[in-house]
């Protein structure tokens, strides 16, 4: 069993990792990216290889962000934003161009994080939702290192109604915004992949697997999905 479905917390903390910046209406750009990072208690682990010993999952994930960050600087009308899940979800960044103060904001957002509790996929979606645009075109990349905690409630139940609430409401999504929203997944670590897999095929995107823990191929696997950004702007 995934640690994460081991471990149970409190949810993450809103007032934890609000930034003071003014919030830009989602109108203000044609292209959003939205990272949605798994801050569950197993991302607190530092078993991650790096060039400067061992880091923390959650080290290496905001590392690989900077790298996807520099892949967009200097393209107009490109937004992002930092949805923290994992027992609930809050945003740490909202619809902040990405400009050459990109990665100093990330890193005030990384030392706000304090990983805890389990990791609900349904919280990443919602996330997702509530920051689509109306208007312009939306990129999700949902990272995370463990199956869904909606697995565990599915333990006592005959099927998995909870994975397939998150499922749903993927494909309703995907419907109600067309291709104007996409989701690409990221999994971080030696689990079973499947529902990142199916939420990336119902999304429009792509599923992308780092099952070793290097820190270098997770920001490899993030310059990846720059590219792939930069292609459908």
């Amino acid at each position: 069993m995934s640690k994460k479905l081991e471990r149970r917390g409190q949810p993450f903390p809103a007032g934890r990792v609000e930034t003071k910046r003014p919030r830009l209406s989602s109108s203000s750009f044609s292209f959003q990216v939205v990272f949605l990072v798994d801050a569950s208690g197993s991302m607190s682990n530092v078993d991650v290889e790096s060039a400067r010993g061992q880091i923390s999952r959650i080290d290496a994930v905001f590392d690989a962000m900077e790298c996807f960050g520099e892949a967009l600087l200097g393209l107009d009308g490109v937004a992002c934003s930092v949805a923290i899940f994992n027992e609930s979800h809050h945003f740490a960044m909202r619809n902040q161009p990405v400009s050459a103060n990109f990665k100093q904001q990330l890193r005030d957002v990384r030392m706000a994080v304090e990983p805890q509790g389990g990791g609900y996929y349904l919280d990443a979606l919602r996330a997702l939702r509530e920051a689509a645009s109306p208007s312009g075109v939306t990129v999700g990349v949902l990272l995370s290192d463990g199956v869904p905690s909606e697995d565990m409630r599915d333990l006592d139940c005959a099927g998995n109604p909870n994975r397939g609430r998150v499922l749903e409401f993927m494909r309703t999504m995907r419907q109600d915004l067309g291709p104007k929203c996409v989701l690409h997944t990221v999994g971080f670590g030696d689990f079973n992949p499947d529902c990142l897999r199916t939420l990336a095929c119902d999304g429009g995107g792509s599923f992308h697997e780092n099952r070793l823990l290097q820190a270098n191929a997770l920001r490899n696997t993030f310059r990846r999905l720059s590219g792939k950004v930069s292609t459908i702007r």
